[in-house]
């Protein structure tokens, strides 16, 4: 999806987020949370395996137990709480539903990361808010760049032996709060580096002219067609409340018939895109060496 044309990328993650976040149908949330975890960990690999298992798996499942204790709809009740509430089926269930959910918007998040640039994102928005094309470019650039003063700056204080766990409880806060101290440090001194370059530069003064090596090709039209079609029987389904799916009082059961067939057909082609695609270059990279 990286190599695609800005604009095809746009359309796609919008399509993808909104589905995610609008639909609450179980067939949606499974193939957006499992096409987002294969994308994301397509894409970054340990790294994404990382921010999984130790950020998004521990955040999703506190989200999932925490419905239970606040939500006491539902009409199967399997126990009471100590306060006399009870405990159903439906409120767990829904919570299962609220984990995927966050976990899912948080994989998207992620490979939408990985896949767009600063240079697409400027490409899109620099003509019509330069400002704000800029600011999100920023944005994008600071945890990446926040991440490896950190370590540069670790790195120089565990030889010296004030690292965040170099000596005792009291000493270790210190060297933390110094790390840290400098790492903002340093951030805001690029930012004021950063704006005072655009400035001197004359940025925004005037009507901004770009220049950018992206071209819409054959390939961009046929994917951007893909993703129009998949979204658009996607939303079809939902004003014609197809996709209709309730959790309380009662779970409603799920439609099997041969238009829903379609629908959960187009809802897996939109989700597994980028898995396709990695899977196409992956075979055809094989093809050619195998060729040489």
């Amino acid at each position: 999806m990286a190599g695609y044309h800005p604009a095809v990328q746009l359309v796609y993650f919008i399509g993808v987020l909104t589905g995610t976040m609008c639909l609450q149908h179980p067939v949606i949330l499974i193939t957006a949370f499992a096409g987002g975890l294969s994308a994301a960990l397509c894409a970054g690999r340990r790294k994404a395996l990382r921010l999984f298992l130790l950020g998004i798996v521990p955040s999703a499942v506190f989200v999932g137990l925490l419905n239970p204790l606040v939500n006491h709809a539902g009409m199967t009740i399997l126990a009471y709480w100590p306060d006399g509430n009870p405990l159903t089926l439906e409120s767990l269930i829904y919570g299962a539903v609220a984990g995927t959910l966050f976990a899912g918007i948080w994989l998207w998040c992620l490979y939408l990361r990985y896949t767009v640039s600063t240079d697409g994102i400027l490409y899109l928005f620099g003509r019509v808010s330069p400002k704000v094309s800029l600011l999100l470019s920023m944005i994008l650039r600071f945890l990446p760049q926040f991440a490896v003063q950190l370590r540069q700056v670790r790195t120089a204080q565990h030889g010296l032996g004030r690292d965040m766990n170099q000596g005792n409880v009291r000493q270790r806060g210190r060297n933390t709060l110094r790390i840290l101290s400098s790492v903002i440090g340093l951030s805001l001194e690029n930012a004021v580096q950063t704006a005072d370059a655009l400035k001197s530069r004359g940025y925004g003064v005037t009507k901004r002219t770009a220049f950018s090596l992206y071209r819409f090709e054959r390939r961009d039209g046929q994917l951007l067609a893909v993703i129009v079609l998949c979204c658009a029987v996607i939303w079809t389904a939902f004003f014609m409340e197809r996709l209709d799916f309730y959790y309380f009082p009662a779970i409603t059961p799920l439609s099997w018939e041969p238009l829903d067939g379609i629908i959960y057909a187009a809802c897996i082609l939109l989700y597994g895109l980028p898995v396709l695609l990695w899977g196409k270059e992956v075979c055809t990279w094989r093809i050619l060496r195998s060729r040489n």
